[in-house]
């Protein structure tokens, strides 16, 4: 099955499960809210078939967006694993940013900046990290289309903040 009739399947499994959760149109939902439900449906459909599930409890307290929310949509942690997801729904025939893609792989150096402005989810969540020894998984969901510079800036390493050192070793990153 090729790469665009699986999205297309995906999109479509996508707005119905968002009609069903929000119970409104999903063309009527806001571009946020859109990008909520495709973070929501990630962790549903296939996060909790293939890892420890998330609960729906821990799930709505995992959701960080909004303002100053650092470039992430969601942010758990459980067991020495963190899981962290930028999600970006766009229409079909549409192309990810590339700028989209290179700032989430600048997450770490805004997550472990002092100086910058975290909303109070966001603060939450990463209260509970522990920086020096937790595992990392990293995933932008996009519904766009990688054939551009943002798939090949997705191929490029992330961009890691000097401490901790060995934070790349525990990172896996995933477009």
């Amino acid at each position: 099955m090729s790469g665009e009739v699986k999205k297309t399947k995906a999109r479509d499994e996508l707005i119905r499960f968002a009609e069903e959760e929000t119970r409104q149109k999903f063309h009527k939902l806001s571009g946020v809210q859109q990008s909520h439900e495709l973070t929501r449906f990630y962790v549903k459909e296939i996060h909790n078939r293939i890892k420890t599930e998330i609960s729906d409890d821990d799930l709505e307290l995992a959701i960080v967006d909004g303002g100053s929310d650092l470039g992430c949509d969601l942010i758990h942690r459980d067991d020495n694993q963190v899981l962290i997801i930028q999600s970006k729904y766009r229409t079909s025939g549409a192309s990810e940013k590339p700028d989209e893609i290179s700032h989430f792989q600048a997450v770490f150096n805004r997550l472990l900046d002092p100086n910058l402005k975290a909303n109070a989810q966001v603060l939450d969540q990463i209260s509970t990290i522990d920086w020096a020894n937790d595992r990392f998984r990293l995933i932008f969901i996009t519904l766009g289309s990688l054939r551009n510079q943002a798939g090949d800036l997705a191929d490029l390493p992330p961009n890691y903040p000097a401490s901790p050192p060995d934070l790349a070793q525990r990172s896996e990153w995933f477009f």
